[in-house]
């Protein structure tokens, strides 16, 4: 009977084998590891683009609307905007003023890294579905008319909260029709104001009609909305990607989010406060505001400015022709394989946040690895077409 020899592998054959294929393995997992990371950085850097785009556009539609609704004369009518010891208050035109439709607050100390904000005054920058919505009642002798589109989206709702302008008095501009109170109600049933809101009889004048609030019980307290746009840092609001966050509060210092306020036009409580802001951009450093100005009111741009302070509602409305916002922020998290080096200020680690010799270069080497961070500057340009 012959046997065969059956020899198997020596530990050493084994240990060699195993070391080989714990060489390949950890191999092919730091460029698995590279590529997750890699899928991770472009995800959020496609992320926070998507966010620019949705988020700026927001804001692209309010400085158009800016003034939209807005009455030009306030027909002695006084009213309520942000209560006095509040964030916004330097703001305010009321009691009795007419609305400014844009204002600026020039490198505010209480805000992330100083950064401006940005007030729009129109009755449809609200989020509610009635500030978008508008109409006209029509004197047709003794009768009077109030347009319907026909459209659930666009037409009044019965007991919608309403202000009503008249388009011109005599010399008078956009004045605000005051029965009592600066706003009133629509009727649905039938479709009416009451009749100090209408045309007189005979007139076959037209007065225009603008949503501001939906019946809640609760009355409006300005015959406009408004909106702020601020760099916000709320406890536990900014994402724990941005640039210097704490990872226990979420608070940074140097960063924070890009949002949307708008102030509470109703008397319930909370009433005239900037409410929970709607979130624009994440990972933002700054907030610079330009407007090119036509000074001397002959139809050409002739300067710019980021400072309003001193105009009426009126040299606001003449003079304003383009509204210009800058955004410095982050695209993506931070990157140790990444190292920023596109620095376009006056200093070596300065970003230019502004053009037309506005606006500022922010230092940003305060910011705890700000190296590792792809920051970019979005530049937003438009044309207000509400103002006259």
């Amino acid at each position: 009977m012959m046997i065969r020899k059956q020899d198997g592998f020596t530990l050493v054959e084994l240990m060699i084998t195993m070391l080989i294929f714990i060489l390949v393995i950890v191999a092919a997992g730091n460029i698995f590891s590279g590529l997750l990371n890699q899928f991770k950085q472009q995800s959020r850097i496609a992320e926070s683009n998507i966010e620019g785009i949705v988020g700026l556009e927001l804001l692209r539609t309010d400085l158009e609307q800016a003034g939209f609704g807005n009455p030009w004369d306030m027909g002695g009518v006084a009213y309520t905007e942000v209560p006095l010891g509040s964030d916004g208050e330097n703001y305010n035109d009321a009691p009795g003023g007419e609305p400014r439709p844009i204002l600026i607050g020039n490198n505010v100390v209480a805000t992330v890294n100083a950064a401006d904000e940005l007030v729009i005054k129109a009755t449809n920058v609200a989020t509610s579905d009635v500030s978008q919505r508008f109409s006209y009642v029509i004197n047709q002798g003794t009768t009077w008319l109030v347009q319907k589109w026909n459209t659930p989206a666009e037409d009044l709702v019965d007991r919608d909260y309403v202000i009503v302008t008249r388009p011109v008095l005599g010399t008078r501009n956009r004045l605000l029709v005051n029965g009592g109170a600066f706003y009133t109600q629509f009727d649905d049933t039938p479709v009416s104001f009451p009749p100090t809101y209408r045309p007189p009889q005979n007139s076959y004048d037209t007065y225009l009609v603008y949503g501001i609030k939906p019946f809640d019980g609760n009355i409006p307290i300005m015959p406009f909305n408004r909106a702020d746009y601020f760099i916000s840092n709320t406890t536990g609001a900014v994402p724990s990607r941005c640039a210097g966050v704490d990872p226990v509060t979420r608070v940074s210092p140097w960063t924070g989010v890009l949002v949307k306020s708008v102030i509470q036009n109703s008397t319930a409580a909370g009433s005239g406060q900037r409410g929970a802001g709607l979130p624009i951009l994440d990972c933002v450093a700054d907030l610079q505001v330009v407007l090119s100005m036509d000074n001397d009111e002959d139809g050409a741009v002739d300067g710019y400015t980021d400072d309003l302070t001193g105009l009426s509602a009126e040299n606001i409305r003449n003079r304003v022709k383009e509204i210009r916002v800058y955004v410095l922020a982050h695209e993506g998290q931070r990157d140790l394989n990444f190292t920023f080096n596109n620095f376009t200020g006056a200093c070596a680690t300065c970003l230019r946040v502004g053009e037309f010799g506005m606006g500022r270069d922010l230092d940003i080497s305060v910011i705890p690895n700000y190296l590792n961070y792809r920051w970019k500057v979005y530049t937003l340009a438009a044309t207000p077409r509400n103002l006259r």
